[in-house]
């Protein structure tokens, strides 16, 4: 059986005008990889989580109060990536 390769993560926070943004949905809307998450809602200092498996690109979607916010992100296998979405 093949082994399959570590898992990404994708760790950030979601700001308007430099504060942080509580219940925000995040979601992954297209990706080149796998992901079991499709969303994560943020806490209340607006971070958030995602896992993929292994190694590509994901487009993550940020909405929160009719306002959307959309970046594309590498992920590589067994690392974690810091993203910051600002709705502006």
């Amino acid at each position: 059986m093949p082994e399959r390769s570590a898992d990404a993560v994708i760790e950030g926070s979601v700001r308007l005008a430099g504060r942080p943004v509580a219940d925000a949905v995040v979601m992954i809307s297209a990706a080149t990889v796998t992901y079991p998450e499709i969303a994560a809602l943020t806490d209340d200092l607006g971070r958030f989580s995602l896992t993929c498996h292994g190694t590509g690109r994901a487009t993550l979607v940020a909405r929160w109060d009719q306002q959307v916010v959309s970046q594309e992100v590498d992920v590589i296998g067994g690392r974690t990536v810091q993203v910051e979405l600002a709705f502006e």
